[in-house]
């Protein structure tokens, strides 16, 4: 009896450890307050619901996200009744123009500071362009959705706020169907919500499940960075084959059928409306940082926005413009120098199409 109680204190003492670790070097979110009778869910990224239409930030909550797993900052996070990551929207006035932007992850920014994301950016260097009047950018992104959940969003919340244009940050796995990722796991029970350690060891095994129930070459996967595919196209291409489960899916020509359906209904509800639509293309960082250009994505929407008369940006040339720079913390999501880049380009073309 005597060792066995020795045994549970050890193990006791050894998960507590391994607990308080994890604590320090691991994502996690700290609530700081929340709505009333919410039903929350502690996500490595953010606060969501999963709702029947997919992910949504939950409304009317302010949290930290501890050591943000790209980077390693504690990041203060709140939304506002439409739960959206902006301040609290009022009633519209005459002399205002408001710009809403859906995206994901990239778009939502939980791992910068609200001021730092690119969505704040275009704000900041387009209010010389609207003197006199009041400008109102919004953030509506979201993480791990598509192009599809964002225009889900805009239908569900985005109109109502009148925007008098949409801006879509466009990424390359943005075809890809809502839920098609092994981060979006089901309800979190109270052991998971508590426990930093419970948490990801159980991300961990679902994840593992996902790669063999879908027979991804995870061995491929994992050892992208130690391919040459600065040089070597070739190497580029067998890239794009193991990652077709994430970016590399906009170099199918299947993915291309989605996004055009999903921006059809974007011009559907833009015309109903009355707002103007631009498409922002963001690239992997692999492109920015190939000695030779790899565009077909780019070009894929590209050919899709002008048959739909949409306005186009291509963040791919002026990226590797900067290729000097350190622009990503991982292979999708820019540092703080490439949102303020990211922002001044797209806010000069904006500026060149209004």
């Amino acid at each position: 009896m005597r060792k066995l109680m020795l045994f549970c204190l050890g193990l006791i003492s050894a998960l507590l450890v391994a607990e308080s670790i994890l604590r320090l070097t691991e994502s996690y979110v700290v609530r700081d307050r929340m709505s009333a009778g919410s039903v929350i869910e502690n996500d490595p990224e953010f606060l969501v619901r999963n709702t029947t239409s997919g992910r949504r930030l939950v409304p009317n909550v302010r949290v930290t996200i501890k050591n943000h797993y790209l980077s390693k900052r504690d990041i203060p996070v709140s939304t506002n009744s439409l739960g959206f990551r902006d301040e609290e929207i009022g009633e519209k006035v005459q002399s205002e123009f408001r710009i809403l932007v859906l995206g994901d992850s990239i778009t939502l920014g939980d791992y910068l500071k609200a001021d730092e994301v690119y969505v704040e950016k275009i704000g900041k260097y387009l209010e010389s362009n609207f003197s006199g009047k009041k400008l109102q950018v919004v953030n509506a992104g979201v993480s791990d959705i598509g192009l599809a959940e964002e225009v889900d969003i805009l239908e569900e919340k985005g109109l109502a706020i009148k925007p008098d244009m949409i801006v879509v940050g466009f990424y390359l796995n943005d075809s890809r169907p809502p839920h098609g990722f092994p981060i979006d796991i089901d309800y979190r029970n109270f052991w998971r919500r508590q426990s930093v350690l419970i948490e990801t060891i159980y991300r961990e095994l679902v994840f593992r499940k996902w790669v063999k129930e879908n027979n991804v070459n995870y061995r491929d996967w994992s050892r992208i960075g130690n391919k040459n595919w600065r040089q070597d196209p070739g190497q580029f291409k067998e890239m794009i084959q193991a990652t077709q489960y994430d970016w590399g899916a906009a170099w199918t020509k299947e993915s291309w059928i989605s996004v055009e359906k999903q921006l059809e209904r974007l011009v559907l509800l833009s015309k109903k409306h009355n707002f103007k639509v631009v498409i922002v293309c963001f690239p992997v960082s692999y492109q920015v940082y190939a000695d030779y250009s790899e565009n077909y994505p780019q070009t894929m929407l590209k050919n899709i926005a002008d048959k739909l008369k949409l306005e186009y940006i291509d963040l791919l040339p002026v990226l590797r413009d900067f290729r000097q720079h350190k622009l990503y913390y991982d292979h999708a999501h820019p540092t703080v120098f490439a949102n303020d880049l990211i922002g001044k380009e797209i806010a000069e073309e904006i500026k060149n199409k209004l």
